[in-house]
């Protein structure tokens, strides 16, 4: 296709009667400009070298949208662009993607106003606390990463965000929301008498909104309100922290225990028999529940808990007593403390937790009576440990029988499991236990 130039300059006559094929090019002042015909359009083009002495072409626009002198004033822009040291294709592509730039920023921020507190509820839960998958590798396989809690740790926060932070606040704006109404948030729940579960509402929640922060969900002036809260609520003489448990359990209620337990209705074969070996081993009862028929080592007298609160494996010593009492238990389940339907039918499932402290609840509204006032599952493992050091059990076996983390230096150099010294330790104790319980 050949251009066909004149020495005088183009003129809008020419232009519009061009035909299929027809390239004309301008002079003068316009010398660059070319306009081409085509049986779809019209098009005003710019023709210029680059600084590397390529040929390069842009398209100014199309007739008859753009006319002709609409065209030579674009010309003249981008001329004086590459006087000036710009290549005009070049300037192009950055201007769009700045534009783009704006554009994407303009959405991000409008994203950030409309950002709801259920969006930042489900970011934290998804993003850190529970597990979750990996970015797909080369082969599309996915790992799955660790969430910062455990898998019951997982459920409670949940639990607790969406029953009162998402229940009143959802579908509210964050930034928009004034840090008051968060407050009358947390007031709701104290008023209600529940001052722990506040505290904890507020304190799932400062991490929520930190962890939005990090990620960049909120607008850069955004203040989480949490810490001003708290401050709030303490300097007005209100209690939302748990007090430091200090429930050990008398010998006599011990005694008490141990002989009206077996008998005491609205209280489960299984969870009894949770409670009797915690009372036993020093276990934490969440581990109890958890433990599984192959975990137990019946010639060596152990149990292996691959997952603890401190992060590290370890092996629980059995006494003599523990022994029969694990011995007694039928195999109906892969767990040995199982749950149940409501039908009492086993399930394939661990004792939840929570169990134990609702049946013995539940019993107390029905008047059972377990000789034993004001206390909790866990204040069993306390009483074992005060009773092992009444026993003059070495602190450092002790510890290592509660699954106690070393801290410090003797956490760095001491890396002895003490079980042997574990084994013989928990035998004195379940020795005395029957002693308190059957002999005394």
């Amino acid at each position: 296709m050949v251009a066909h130039s004149t020495k005088k300059p183009l003129s809008a006559i020419a232009v519009k009667n061009m035909k299929t094929g027809d390239v004309l090019t301008d002079s003068g002042d316009y010398l660059g400009l070319r306009v081409k015909r085509t049986s779809r359009a019209t098009s005003f083009i710019y023709r210029y070298k680059n600084f590397e002495g390529k040929m390069k072409q842009l398209v100014l626009g199309v007739y008859p949208d753009m006319s002709l002198a609409k065209a030579r004033e674009k010309l003249q822009e981008f001329k004086a662009l590459r006087a000036s040291g710009y290549d005009p294709q070049q300037y192009l592509i950055d201007r769009e993607e700045d534009a783009r730039k704006v554009e994407l920023e303009a959405m991000r921020e409008a994203d950030k106003l409309n950002f709801t507190f259920r969006a930042m509820v489900e970011l934290y839960l998804t993003g850190k606390v529970e597990d979750r998958y990996s970015e797909p590798d080369r082969k599309g396989n996915k790992k799955i990463i660790s969430g910062s809690r455990k898998e019951k740790g997982q459920k409670e926060v949940r639990r607790t965000l969406y029953g009162d932070v998402v229940r009143v606040l959802g579908d509210m704006p964050v930034s928009e929301t004034p840090l008051i109404e968060v407050k009358q948030m947390v007031d709701q729940i104290i008023a209600r008498g529940s001052n722990v579960q506040a505290g904890n509402v507020l304190r799932e929640l400062n991490l929520a909104y930190r962890f939005a922060i990090s990620n960049d969900k909120l607008p850069p002036n955004f203040q989480n309100p949490c810490p001003e809260i708290k401050t709030r609520i303490k300097d007005s003489g209100v209690k939302v922290s748990n007090s430091k448990r200090q429930r050990v359990l008398s010998e006599q209620e011990i005694r008490a225990l141990w002989q009206k337990l077996p008998k005491a209705q609205h209280i489960s074969p299984n969870a009894k028999g949770v409670m009797l070996l915690s009372l036993m081993t020093g276990m934490r009862t969440g581990e109890v529940c958890q433990i599984k028929w192959q975990d137990i080592n019946f010639n060596e007298a152990t149990i292996h808990l691959a997952e603890t609160k401190s992060g590290s494996s370890r092996n629980v010593q059995l006494s003599s007593q523990a022994m029969s009492l694990l011995n007694k238990m039928e195999k109906v389940s892969s767990f040995v403390f199982c749950a149940r339907s409501p039908q009492g039918k086993p399930l394939d499932r661990a004792l939840d937790q929570k169990q134990l402290s609702q049946q013995l609840y539940w019993a107390r509204r029905n008047g059972v009576d377990l000789g034993v006032e004001c206390w909790a599952p866990h204040d069993l493992r306390r009483t074992v440990r005060t009773q092992l050091a009444k026993l003059r059990c070495p602190r450092e076996v002790s510890e290592a029988i509660l699954g106690h983390a070393k801290k410090g230096i003797e956490g760095t150099y001491d890396l002895h499991h003490y079980e042997e010294e574990a084994k013989e330790w928990l035998q004195k104790w379940c020795d005395r236990l029957y002693d308190i319980v059957i002999n005394e």
